[in-house]
């Protein structure tokens, strides 16, 4: 009897053992199962080959293309979601589509209502892992700044930041800034031109390239004014810009020099 009952309850310990090995197993493989669906419905970031001004021309066009028809719009077209885009600059556009039903389009920086528009870009800096690129709207004040991040061999877009207009339409000048004067840059920025150095949204390493004519006044530390003569500049001085922004660079109308 006794070892009847022993091996009864041999066998009811295995049993309990082989049940719990399968609950485990089951549990497992569907713990996995809904991970790997979950994984899989998370959009991966991509990155697209090509210069820093090809990446973000292939953004904008399409979104500019999608905004000017009158059947469709970006976000039908699925732009604010492209993976093209980080995760957190793909939330904020998906956000902000009743910001655009409202008024102010968040990529290309100008009213809802302006559809009449031609854009072009620039860079405006490249360093090995991040770039900035320009993108204006030719004869409109407003301006894009959109930030770049190297991934593997190519770019995605990391964050769109709108100058100028969108918060100062009224504004004299469409680019005032302070920075450092430097000549003497890096490629591929042109080494023949003096060029502003300035933070923009409390990032710093934004460039932009100054060009001068005889309207152009330059006033020194003891608040003397004349024709702006680049000659009397030193690397790296304290300077404000105040002029007009093209896709080339800052048509300087006045530049004050500080110690």
């Amino acid at each position: 009897m006794n070892n009847i009952f022993t091996k009864y309850r041999t066998f009811a310990i295995g049993a309990s053992i082989i049940g719990l090995i399968i609950i485990v197993v089951v549990g497992y493989q569907l713990l996995n199962s809904e991970n790997k669906k979950n994984n899989s419905e998370i959009p991966q970031q991509e990155f697209a080959k090509g210069t820093p001004i090809d990446v973000v021309l292939d953004y904008y066009l399409p979104w500019l293309k999608a905004r000017q028809a009158t059947t469709t719009n970006p976000y039908q077209e699925g732009l604010a979601s492209s993976t093209i885009l980080s995760p957190e600059l793909r939330a904020r556009l998906m956000a902000s589509e009743v910001g655009l039903i409202d008024g102010f389009d968040p990529v290309l920086c100008q009213p809802a209502t302006t559809t009449d528009i031609r854009i072009t870009a620039r860079l405006m800096n490249e360093q090995p892992e991040r770039a900035q690129v320009l993108v204006l709207a030719i004869g409109l004040p407003s301006q894009a700044i959109v930030t770049m991040q190297k991934q593997g061999e190519g770019w995605f877009m990391s964050d769109i930041t709108c100058a100028a207009g969108e918060f100062a339409p009224d504004r004299e000048f469409s680019f005032e800034r302070e920075g450092n004067l430097l000549k003497n840059v890096p490629q591929p920025l042109d080494s023949q031109y003096w060029h502003l150095v300035f933070s923009e949204g409390g990032k710093p390493g934004h460039t932009a390239p100054l060009f001068f004519d005889a309207s152009s006044t330059c006033v020194t530390v003891d608040n003397r004014e004349s024709v702006c003569d680049t000659a009397d500049f030193r690397e790296a001085v304290k300077a404000s810009v105040q002029g007009e922004m093209t896709d080339t660079g800052v048509k300087v109308k006045k530049l004050k020099l500080f110690d």
